[in-house]
């Protein structure tokens, strides 16, 4: 699921609010399953651009739901 992952954090149906400094990127995998990619953004002049921490797939998004939206 590399592709459908880097997927998630290049175009993101949505992004919410992680744990800390951490971001949720969502996207619709369809037939109820979605595909959360839990990452952290670099800083500004940093070697490191960000990383991703874990994805996971799921059908259970009230959580998800549940935390501020940042993006759209």
């Amino acid at each position: 699921m590399k592709s459908q992952v880097l997927s998630a954090i290049e175009k993101p149906q949505r992004v919410v609010a992680g744990a800390d400094v951490e971001f949720l990127a969502v996207i619709d995998l369809g037939k109820g399953w979605f595909l959360i990619v839990a990452f952290i953004e670099g800083n500004d002049g940093a070697d490191c651009e960000g990383f991703v921490t874990t994805a996971f797939k799921t059908t259970k998004m009230n959580a998800i739901n549940r935390r501020d939206q940042i993006w759209p």
